[in-house]
């Protein structure tokens, strides 16, 4: 959504809009996580913190055909490539998808809803992952591929980088991933020293109740899912990653924290020196007998 709003020139970085905690558009309420709002916010912020607010306003500038357009060039609503056999889809929803399945027009309140990935959207953690990959790396595409050995086979094809969003943008989206992780944003329990990792919170909606409603007065089963999504370091990334925890509640508690540990194992095993390569033995004669002898 950032990377859309700043391509379309709908907005830049310094672009605000004020979150009381809620926002009206095309007559219906829609709310923020915060409710109290988060007051004056600009994109890095909005990003940080996780503001519905901001997002609702950027979705209502650029509308459901734009918001589709970059979702799918980043790789969402597309098969990823991997080779497992059977892989789903997901859905970008459009105008013309809802005509052709529900035989009705698309109404601008549903793209409010689409903007910050609720709605008639149907998303994959390994789309997320690879559009992450797609940030980290200022655009290049990956193609993933599932580890068979344990010799270190690679993980992903990487293909020559898309310009289509500009390089300028997709810093601008790094640097707020980078925010949330390592300048008090949501997603801080990822936070390893020295590593950059950067990152995005999520909350995926299963019931309509839940909204507003803390975790701990819902049962289990009406509990969000909870996202967390990213890459590391922020410089020249190795890794990509996506998370959910189903009706785990929120992306920064319960999917952040696993995403920790999974890193720190991963850079451990990254910085293990390469084990020392002992010579073999060579021949060499024995003089003080016939014949010869190892050394």
């Amino acid at each position: 959504m950032a990377a859309a709003a700043l391509e379309e020139g709908l907005a830049t970085e310094a672009t605000a809009f004020n979150c009381p905690g809620w926002g009206v558009f095309y007559g219906r309420k829609f709310l923020c996580h915060e409710k109290g709002g988060h007051g004056g916010i600009a994109m890095q912020r909005a990003i940080q913190v996780s503001c519905n607010v901001y997002f609702y306003n950027l979705g209502s500038r650029l509308g459901i055909d734009s918001i589709a357009k970059y979702a799918r060039h980043v790789g969402l609503g597309a098969l990823t490539g991997i080779d497992i056999g059977q892989e789903q889809p997901g859905l970008v929803p459009s105008p013309e998808w809802k005509m052709k399945v529900h035989k009705d027009r698309w109404y601008p309140s549903e793209t409010i809803s689409v903007s910050i990935g609720q709605g008639p959207l149907l998303i994959t953690p390994l789309q997320m992952a690879v559009a992450q990959a797609f940030i980290g790396t200022n655009g290049a595409r990956v193609t993933p591929h599932l580890r068979m050995d344990a010799a270190g086979a690679t993980f992903a094809r990487r293909d020559d980088a898309d310009t289509t969003i500009s390089t300028r943008s997709l810093d601008a989206v790094r640097r707020a991933e980078w925010s949330v992780v390592n300048e008090s944003g949501t997603g801080t329990r990822a936070l390893i020293p020295g590593r950059d990792v950067c990152g995005k919170t999520g909350t995926a909606q299963v019931y309509a109740a839940s909204a507003g409603v803390k975790d701990e007065d819902l049962p289990p089963e009406m509990r969000d899912h909870a996202w967390f999504v990213g890459f590391a370091p922020r410089d020249n990334p190795r890794v990509a990653f996506a998370v959910i925890v189903e009706h785990g509640g929120h992306g920064g508690t319960a999917a952040a924290p696993i995403v920790k540990k999974v890193l720190e194992k991963y850079f451990e095993s990254e910085d293990k020196p390469a084990p020392r390569e002992v010579p073999a033995p060579r021949q060499v004669a024995d003089v003080s007998k016939k014949g010869s002898g190892i050394l």
